[in-house]
């Protein structure tokens, strides 16, 4: 059974490989198919009749049976298949130019599929350390005295001037700090005097740098 998702991932890379919108994608067909049509096929939400899909594969270069099912080369026929191109070793045929398409379009579509999959999963962290954050200043409401309020306000304002400087190593760099001295008051972490005084004060020489 066909991946309708997958299917419409290739389409676009074939798109996108092309350069063109989506309209203009839709141009190439006899009638004409509209954005909104492509946009659909696209996204998975409908797929192509038999008639369309010959056209999109004869536009990409590619073959039906690929669209439909995707690259199965493996890392040894690729290897031999770019060998052969590149150096010529053999003449070169229209089925192997279509191989190379098709090699080309599923190694882009499964980096998008990673990146999607990144995407995803950083924010599910992001869900994660604000549903944290919630909790913590839940716990603040209830233990504020005027010395905590001058504390959070020191922390939050010098965390606010790190994120306007744009520079994310010294955010970073911050992070790890308060994290460590984090494990040391939890009693997870052993406190290294040289080592760790040594790192603050690395953080505090370059904050004298960003003016």
């Amino acid at each position: 059974m066909y991946n309708r998702v997958a299917l419409g991932s290739r389409i676009k890379a074939i798109r996108e490989k092309r350069g063109e919108t989506q309209a203009g994608f839709g141009k190439h067909f006899t009638p004409s198919v509209s954005r909104a049509t492509v946009s659909r096929w696209e996204s998975g939400n409908i797929k192509p009749n038999s008639q369309r899909l010959r056209e999109i594969a004869k536009i990409g270069n590619v073959t039906v049976e690929f669209l439909v099912e995707g690259d199965n080369t493996t890392p040894e026929e690729a290897t031999k298949l770019l060998d052969k191109i590149v150096n010529q070793s053999e003449s070169v045929n229209e089925k192997d130019e279509k191989r190379l398409n098709e090699i080309q379009l599923e190694l882009k579509q499964k980096l998008r599929l990673h990146d999607n999959i990144e995407k995803s999963n950083d924010n599910r962290r992001k869900v994660h350390l604000l549903n944290d954050l919630q909790s913590e200043v839940s716990v603040l409401n209830k233990n504020l005295n005027y010395s905590s309020l001058v504390t959070l306000d020191q922390l939050l304002k010098l965390f606010n001037f790190l994120n306007d400087t744009n520079d994310s190593s010294n955010l970073r760099r911050f992070g790890k700090i308060l994290w460590h001295i984090r494990q040391i008051a939890e009693g997870t972490e052993p406190y290294n005097k040289k080592k760790d005084l040594s790192e603050i004060n690395e953080f505090l020489t370059s904050l004298r740098k960003i003016n």
